[in-house]
């Protein structure tokens, strides 16, 4: 009698195997530590494999700055954020961010129809001076009240970069821990995206051995196509404006704070985006001077 080998099956990946995976728990993605707490040495990551579903979506509106310009201080356009309605066109506004005066170095988030901002962005010259960003939420100045430690200087929180070889940025806020990155090859083909900017929520988990991992949970994707980018802009612009899709099912924060956390962490983007082409621009001017000599 011939023994009959077990069926293959497809596993989650498209390969093949010949039995079911082994169960394994779940692992608890909330940390036991306080969610400011950044992974150490020895840490790993790993992105979670749960698809992302959008929530909410608005056009953000920015011209950004053109290659082909000179590196001059950017100009005072709002960035205008507008809500997207059923037919996927844009409808009435929702934010702007408005930068006082030519070479302020803060710029503040109002909602529509108001007076009051709902965040501020204060921009610090110099390396090892990041962004430094304050919302005005209500539940999070009573929250930020209750702390006697706390100065009211010090309730912003830092928009840090993650090295020299790397344009993402993390965030430890009151709402948690995030980072912004840019999107490899194969997720801006998925997206059909020139340029995508994630917005990943960052949970870390302690494991044996004193080692860390972090979780990476996807809140929001911005994405910039031929469809959706500012009109007037090109993809070889810097800083220009696109659609925003958040996912706002967070059950422990309300979605009004975090979708303030996500426009204003994504304007701070485009803001260093605008920053670093000028940097560019300048290195290339002052290499062809330098080399225009006898």
């Amino acid at each position: 009698m011939v023994a009959r080998t077990p069926s293959p099956t497809c596993d989650a990946s498209g390969g093949l195997r010949t039995q079911p995976p082994p169960y394994s728990p779940a692992i608890n993605a909330s940390p036991s530590s306080s969610a400011y707490s950044l992974p150490g040495y020895g840490s790993t990551s790993t992105l979670t494999a749960s698809s992302f579903s959008h929530t909410a979506s608005y056009q953000v509106e920015s011209k950004g700055s053109q290659w082909l310009s000179l590196p001059t201080a950017p100009k005072l356009d709002p960035i205008t954020v507008y809500a997207i309605g059923p037919a996927g066109a844009k409808t009435q506004k929702v934010y702007e961010s408005i930068r006082p005066e030519q070479r302020s170095g803060s710029c503040s988030l109002y909602a529509a129809r108001s007076d009051h901002s709902v965040s501020s962005t204060t921009y610090r010259f110099g390396p090892g001076r990041p962004p430094v960003i304050h919302l005005h939420c209500k539940s999070l100045e009573s929250s930020v009240a209750e702390s006697a430690a706390r100065k009211p200087e010090d309730e912003g929180f830092e928009v840090m970069g993650r090295g020299a070889t790397t344009r993402s940025v993390r965030m430890r806020t009151p709402l948690g821990t995030y980072q912004w990155r840019y999107g490899r090859r194969s997720e801006r083909k998925a997206c059909n995206a020139d340029s995508l900017l994630i917005l990943d929520k960052v949970t870390t988990v302690a494991l044996a051995g004193g080692k860390t991992k972090d979780h990476f949970t996807r809140v929001a994707e911005f994405i910039r196509n031929d469809e959706f980018r500012t009109q007037g802009t090109g993809k070889a612009d810097a800083g220009n404006g696109g659609r925003l899709m958040m996912d706002l099912r967070d059950s422990d924060k309300k979605s009004s704070e975090l979708e303030v956390l996500v426009v204003t962490g994504l304007i701070c983007m485009l803001k260093r985006e605008v920053d670093r082409r000028r940097g560019q621009k300048m290195l290339m001017i002052a290499a062809a001077v330098s080399g225009g000599g006898p």
